[in-house]
């Protein structure tokens, strides 16, 4: 309830950009499920959101460009989608 009411309270003047920092930690189902939904909506609104996560699914979900940070640093950074793909052919099981 309180990372919701963070939100709420974060977005009461309509900025332009947002940073959201890890917000679905500790939160239930139901209210992470809330979240993705504003998020969505904020996207459709044309909004610039910085997410950070270290739930990929939430980030591939989420994310139209990513940037993977170690250390402090941007090691790899692009649209998720070219990202993913860019792995696939580069990992190999044996």
């Amino acid at each position: 309830m309180k990372r919701r009411l963070n939100i709420g309270c974060a977005l009461m003047h309509a900025p332009k950009l947002i940073l959201l920092d890890e917000p679905t930690v500790g939160v239930d189902p139901q209210s992470r499920r809330y979240i993705f939904d504003i998020i969505n909506k904020l996207k459709e609104e044309g909004r610039t959101i910085i997410y950070v996560s270290h739930y990929m699914e939430e980030i591939e979900s989420l994310c139209d460009y990513v940037a993977f940070i170690d250390k402090g640093n941007i090691v790899e950074e692009g649209k998720i989608d070219e990202l993913f793909e860019s792995l696939r052919r580069n990992i190999s099981l044996f």
